[in-house]
């Protein structure tokens, strides 16, 4: 019997852009994908690829011609083929077709429909005694409610997977109509969009914490992607990409040719479409909010800092508490701290304290305990840090503000004014509101201090969650789905409301006896 990889490349054709229909060898990255699916069906597994890929790289065509020639050849199976945009979906079915029309007349199975991007392979004489394969492939577009849910589907395609609505839910509903029992086979892939579905599911399939087998092709795997070098000086960008990934000259050519022809002169656009890694993709898509290539200079050089709680004016050292600490506190500095309650969310009530003169972050207190302990932790933060301001979001619970002033009698918490809606007077009030006109200000203000001094705020729950906050279609920048925000708003509020905090250090005059008072009047 003929191998599938021989069958494939012998029968099977493709469009090509250059040379117009011609038969499918398998390039390098094919070759490898084919290898994966052969060596999880030899061990008797289901296959599950996730494919981050680059353009150009031919991901789709081979799986798209894989399933084909897979159902076009057993009986009594499924394709399913999902693309992000009609266009797409109107392509990937065109791969399928094109080769069923041209495999040998003997290759061919009957067929019974060809309408709606279905194929179904069957004998189309119903008072025929001769079955056919009763075998299909669909492919439709990303979007529909119950896409693929009265199916039992054995090859599922899911294209372009970053770029889809709704992904948790689409994805959720089309996994379970494929059994999990060997020959079966999933493949999702996609360029980078940021930080989204897709890369929860990449980043989980890299940690085997699921049952996808992570898969990337890099632009310099391309024998194609070189360029004639003709001795131009090497920026120092270039100068650092040859010493990491050792390319060669004509490498960097064709990247200079690709970012100014391809890529409009965007490197960032250039990165997510040819990426050179998976953070390269990653970090360089979507619509961040924070400079994420800056980020991603300094995440690896966080500070460790010392986990602890305070005991009378002391840092007690304890592995299991809920704060880090970055620094003890210097006598006569200014503090601030920027506190975000959990709300009714999933978030952690959270609180971040800087030093008011440099700006730098000293401490984090990140918790799920309850708004009680929450507080009482804030009122000893707060008087071992000199009696810091205490800036308290009270969108969700006003409580800790309530507290922190009427039991603990806390001398310094922030205070907003605010309008009356009985007296339709100016009061003033504690805590701070975030609102339309608040949360994009302290937004700015963080992004802006990020921009100018990142290495303030070298805490690794900070950065990761800024290299995930992003702006959604209306603009509104917000934590992307299935990521948290407490960190960027608790530190968003510190930083916003540290005009009300002095910042300059407080010098305590020493008292002297009278004998010394006098000798210095010259008395």
């Amino acid at each position: 019997m003929i191998k599938l990889d021989t069958y494939m490349q012998k029968y099977n054709k493709i469009n090509t852009k250059e040379k117009g229909l011609q038969p499918f060898l398998f390039n390098k990255q094919q070759k490898e994908l084919y290898r994966l699916i052969k060596n999880d069906y030899n061990n008797n597994k289901p296959c599950r690829l996730i494919v981050l890929k680059g353009r150009q790289f031919g991901v789709s065509t081979f799986t798209d011609c894989y399933i084909a020639s897979r159902v076009m050849t057993k009986k009594d199976v499924n394709g399913f083929i999902v693309a992000h945009n009609s266009l797409s979906t109107n392509n990937l079915y065109d791969i399928c077709k094109t080769v069923y029309n041209n495999l040998p007349e003997a290759l061919k199975p009957m067929k019974k429909y060809d309408n709606d991007y279905r194929l179904v392979f069957d004998n189309p004489n119903k008072e025929s005694t001769q079955s056919g394969l009763n075998s299909s492939i669909k492919a439709m577009t990303a979007g529909s409610d119950d896409i693929g849910r009265s199916l039992t589907i054995n090859y599922l395609h899911m294209s372009e997977f970053a770029f889809w609505k709704n992904q948790k839910d689409q994805y959720l509903g089309l996994i379970q109509t494929v059994p999990y029992v060997k020959n079966s086979l999933v493949v999702i892939e996609s360029t980078a969009n940021g930080y989204d579905e897709f890369k929860l599911m990449w980043d989980k399939a890299v940690a085997k914490e699921n049952d996808f087998t992570p898969v990337f092709f890099s632009w310099l795997d391309f024998e194609e992607y070189q360029k004639e070098y003709d001795g131009f000086t090497l920026t120092k960008e270039e100068i650092e990409l040859k010493r990491k990934t050792n390319c060669t000259l004509e490498q960097i050519s064709w990247r200079r040719y690709a970012i100014e022809t391809l890529a409009n002169g965007d490197v960032d656009k250039f990165n997510q479409e040819y990426p050179t890694t998976p953070e390269d993709a990653f970090i360089s898509s979507g619509r961040p909010y924070f400079n994420t290539n800056l980020i991603n200079e300094y995440i690896s050089k966080c500070w460790t800092g010392i986990k602890g709680y305070i005991s009378g004016n002391q840092i007690m050292q304890d592995a299991s508490s809920d704060i880090t600490f970055y620094d003890k506190v210097e006598k006569g500095v200014p503090y601030v701290i920027g506190a975000d309650t959990a709300g009714e969310g999933s978030d952690n009530a959270t609180a971040y304290v800087i030093n008011n003169i440099t700006g730098k972050i000293v401490c984090r207190y990140k918790t799920l305990d309850e708004e009680g302990i929450y507080t009482q932790e804030l009122n000893k933060l707060g008087k071992y840090y000199n009696d810091a301001l205490i800036s308290v979001e009270t969108n969700f619970s006003t409580y800790p503000v309530k507290t922190l002033a009427e039991v603990y009698d806390y001398p310094n918490l922030y205070v907003r004014e605010r309008i009356d809606t009985y007296t339709n007077q100016t009061v003033k009030s504690f805590g701070f509101n975030t609102n339309r006109k608040s949360r994009p200000l302290i937004l700015g203000i963080l992004r802006d201090e990020l921009n100018t001094n990142i290495k303030n705020m070298l805490d690794k729950d900070i950065l990761n969650e800024m290299m995930v906050f992003h702006k959604d279609e209306k603009g509104k920048p917000k934590a992307l789905e299935g990521y948290h925000d407490d960190c960027v708003m608790a530190l968003a509020i510190a930083y916003g409301t540290r005009e009300q905090q002095r910042r300059s250090k407080k010098i305590e005059v020493q008292h002297k006896n009278e004998y010394q008072t006098f000798l210095n009047f010259g008395g």
